[in-house]
């Protein structure tokens, strides 16, 4: 198959177009999650298996290009989330102790992986696409039409109507705010301004692009879902939705060619008008109500809620900085990490900010890995805006690119924004701008914008093509290496000093420090070297840990244990007072430590990469030109 020239547009499809357009009107809409528990089948998997089946038809059929930096990103953020799942320390003490089922962390790592398909399909299904329009109209258009839904409800049926599970009213409160708060389709009216921030944009360049090919009665159609999707971020009473849509807007306008003076003047005349609204700028202006200290005017629960929260979040950081304590772990950990400080809290509540929240469940390296599928969105959408000819006809390929790119842009910026007040959740919407993104990317490389002439290019060595994935593998290696490595199986029990009668002082367990480490010290005795027993003198707790070749062995030898414990116990005459009531014994195989294994990738990293750099060196040595010694010619006869 011959490499089509630069200039050559990407085959489209109108199956494949119909199809995404149904994926955005869906997920954006909120259809896949109001629908999910009436109907058979997942909304969401029967498009994804749909999106599967086309894509894989076109790839047979017609040319697609694959955004591989897009597919890098997500599949590093995969690979940060299981790493994080295999050395996090979610596993029998914790469920002993937070009843988190045992499969939580593969179970957010599978999510994770779901959404790496559903960015590759959509990215395929985009390719070659022509009518852009049609996407950012399935995205504005329903959010629209929820958006004119609740302010039927608010203002003339008395937030009464619930439109099938499409309008939400909800009952939290907040200060500045003068309605009720409306979520739409999903339970909590912040994340559905969330949805509302990323279409924003979009209407923007619906609007933008019909004027520009000269619709101006079209472009009333866009002009109204501008208005409604502003009257329903007003109704969200969310002040990060105020702060994201203000700027994807301002993002969008900026990029959009548009006289930048003109939009300096008219945002010094509408941004103190829209101050003065009631319920915008009271809400907005109630952010600045915490003080140096941390102490919020006002009595703004909220306020003081995500503080408390985000201070948990903050601890679990400084205790697992680079690997997090697991994915789906911060609820299960929040405890923990809660009752370490001098916090009040009445619930176990989110972070309330994706990047502190993805930071203390997958570390350092799992907040890398999501900034990068991100970075990578913006990198592309800003190639495309870059690269754009100016003189486009309206009518040519890729016409419609530059101002859904600068709609791209705005969308991503809002979300980031409107993410500092919220946690990550929903995350398919990002994912469809971001697959977006790249689907604009790829298109524009494929008519050649940006090329450069191929006289005019230098071939440059680059090396880091082999030594990147020999550093990969040389990771993974190892690290398989070290995670297959026998380890003893681990078995967990608690113990509670029970007083004989009601006559027995229960205080002595606090106040002699010497009751609970004593009976410890008995029960360990008893069990031998491969028991360690510890008592708790402030709480009056034993616990008990055994080690064995598999858990049921690791569980045998803490319950022979326990039961010799008593008997010694009983026979030194230490039950007169108390007996030990023992809980059951959670027993596991442990995975690797996760210092040796991050040790140990990493040196198979470097290894990989200094055998990769060694095999690239001496292959360009024999090259003619990059030999030390020059390379002898061939006789001529």
């Amino acid at each position: 198959m011959t490499r089509p020239a630069p200039g050559t547009p990407l085959p489209s499809s109108r199956s494949a177009t119909a199809l995404l357009a149904a994926m955005v009107a869906v997920e954006l809409s909120g259809t896949s999650g109001v629908l999910e528990g009436r109907l058979p089948v997942s909304p969401f998997l029967a498009l994804l298996a749909l999106g599967v089946v086309t894509v894989v038809h076109r790839c047979v059929r017609q040319r697609v290009a694959v955004p591989w930096a897009t597919v890098a990103a997500m599949t590093a953020y995969v690979l940060a989330a299981a790493l994080s799942s295999a050395l996090s320390d979610l596993d029998g003490v914790a469920f002993l102790r937070t009843g988190v089922e045992p499969d939580w962390g593969a179970a957010a790592v599978l999510g994770v992986v779901k959404d790496l398909v559903f960015v590759v399909v959509v990215c395929l299904l985009a390719s070659g696409l022509r009518r852009w329009w049609l996407i950012a109209a399935a995205m504005v258009v329903p959010m629209a039409v929820i958006c004119l839904l609740g302010g039927l409800n608010e203002w003339f049926l008395g937030n009464t109507a619930t439109f099938g599970g499409f309008e939400t009213v909800t009952t939290a409160e907040g200060v500045g705010v003068v309605t009720k708060r409306h979520a739409g389709p999903v339970p909590d009216a912040n994340f559905w301004g969330r949805f509302l921030v990323l279409g924003l944009p979009f209407a923007l360049a619906l609007g933008h692009d019909a004027v520009r090919h000269g619709r101006r009665l079209l472009a009333l159609v866009p002009l109204g879902c501008i208005g409604l999707m502003l009257v329903g971020i007003y109704l969200t009473g969310s002040r990060g939705t105020m702060i994201g849509a203000l700027v994807g807007v301002g993002a969008y306008l900026l990029l959009s060619g548009l006289d930048r003076r003109a939009l300096l003047g008219a945002a010094a005349v509408g941004l103190p008008l829209v101050l003065v609204l009631p319920g915008v700028g009271s809400r907005l202006l109630s952010v600045l109500g915490a003080s140096d200290d941390g102490q919020v005017a006002a009595g703004d629960a909220s306020m003081r809620e995500r503080i408390a929260t985000q201070t948990v979040a903050t601890k679990m950081i400084e205790a697992h900085p680079v690997t997090g304590v697991g994915p789906g772990g911060y609820f299960a950990r929040f405890p923990d990490y809660a009752a370490a400080t001098d916090l009040r809290l009445e619930r176990i509540v989110a972070p309330h900010n994706v990047y502190l929240g993805t930071w203390a469940e997958i570390g350092l390296v799992g907040l890398l890995a999501f900034l990068s599928v991100i970075a990578v969105a913006l990198w592309h959408a800003a190639t495309v805006l870059r690269t754009a000819p100016a003189d486009l006809a309206p009518g040519s390929p890729g016409a419609q690119l530059r101002p859904y790119a600068a709609a791209v842009v705005g969308a991503l910026l809002a979300w980031c924004a409107a993410s500092v007040f919220l946690h990550l959740t929903y995350a398919r919407t990002l994912y469809l701008v971001v697959a977006l993104a790249a689907a604009m990317a790829t298109q524009a490389h494929a008519l050649g914008w940006g090329a450069l002439p191929r006289a005019g290019r230098r071939r440059r060595p680059r090396p880091w093509r082999l030594i990147v994935p020999a550093a990969a593998v040389g990771a993974v290696a190892v690290a398989l290496v070290v995670w297959a490595l026998p380890r003893p199986a681990q078995a967990y029990a608690v113990g509670y000093l029970v007083p004989q009668d009601s006559s027995s002082y229960l205080l002595s367990l606090r106040t002699r420090e010497v009751t609970a480490p004593t009976y410890a010290v008995v029960a360990s005795a008893a069990g031998g070297h491969q028991v360690d027993a510890q008592g708790d003198p402030s709480s009056g707790l034993i616990t008990l840990a055994a080690s064995g070749a598999t858990p049921q062995q690791a569980a045998a030898t803490a319950r022979e244990s326990m039961r010799l414990g008593d008997e010694a116990v009983h026979r030194a005459g230490l039950d007169v007072l108390f007996r030990t009531r023992w809980e059951p014994v959670a027993s596991w195989a442990p995975g690797p430590d996760r210092t040796t294994l991050a040790v140990g990738a990493a040196a198979g990293a470097a290894a990989g990469a200094a055998l990769a750099l060694l095999v690239d060196l001496r292959r360009r040595s024999r090259r003619p030109g990059g030999s030390r010694t020059p390379a002898t010619p061939k006789e001529t006869p």
